[in-house]
């Protein structure tokens, strides 16, 4: 028995047996193990929760992002993330930001993965990999507030942008790496251009 199973820029022909599930038993409790072919069709899940306390002589003012927003406790932020390989030319990560002001996408991108040696493409919305700090999201910044550079240049949601980027690892004995993104450049505290084609260019040379 056959069928055809359709996921996004792929068609799959798969046998029933890709399916099957196996049982085992751990002591007395039995568990069961599904086909390593199903699994890599299911996305790779993850929740993170976010709640900081904090004590303010005056309570800060004006839009906080994510950082504590009072005295007491701010729920800062609940994560979640869906990340899977598409085909064998696609990745994609979906980031979904929950918070005491909503939802938001906070990421949404498709990177390629079988271009020539050292050559990606990604595309979608991101964060632009400005500095150390702007791409980073909540759960592994340094500190327990936004970095200043970044909350006054960029605003409380950092530089987020939606476009493409493209980026070549030279063939090299070291590491050397070169990336260039073309975006929208919507952000609201810098180059939120009049004109719907001022966009903004970002280079980067990494090492």
């Amino acid at each position: 028995m056959k069928f055809i199973y359709l996921w996004p820029l792929a068609l799959v022909i798969l046998d029933h047996t890709a399916f099957a599930v196996e049982t085992k038993q751990l002591g007395p409790i039995p568990y069961t193990v599904s086909n390593k072919l199903a699994a890599k069709l299911l996305p790779d899940i993850s929740v993170l929760g976010h709640v900081a306390g904090a004590v303010y002589r005056d309570d800060p003012q004006g839009e906080q992002g994510h950082d504590p927003a009072r005295s007491g406790f701010t729920l800062q932020e609940i994560e979640l993330a869906l990340q899977s390989n598409i085909d064998p030319y696609f990745r994609a990560d979906v980031f979904l930001g929950f918070s005491e002001h909503g939802v938001e996408i906070e990421e949404a991108f498709a990177t390629t993965t079988a271009l020539p040696k050292g050559l990606q493409i990604r595309a979608g919305k991101f964060f632009l990999p400005f500095g150390r700090q702007n791409a980073k999201h909540l759960e592994v910044q340094n500190f327990a507030n936004n970095t200043l550079p970044n909350k006054l240049l960029f605003g409380a949601e950092n530089l987020n942008e939606t476009g493409l980027e493209l980026n070549y690892s030279l063939p090299l004995p070291f590491f050397l790496q070169l990336r260039g993104a073309v975006t929208n450049g919507d952000n609201e505290d810098n180059f939120n251009g009049a004109r719907k084609q001022d966009l903004l260019y970002l280079g980067r040379i990494e090492s």
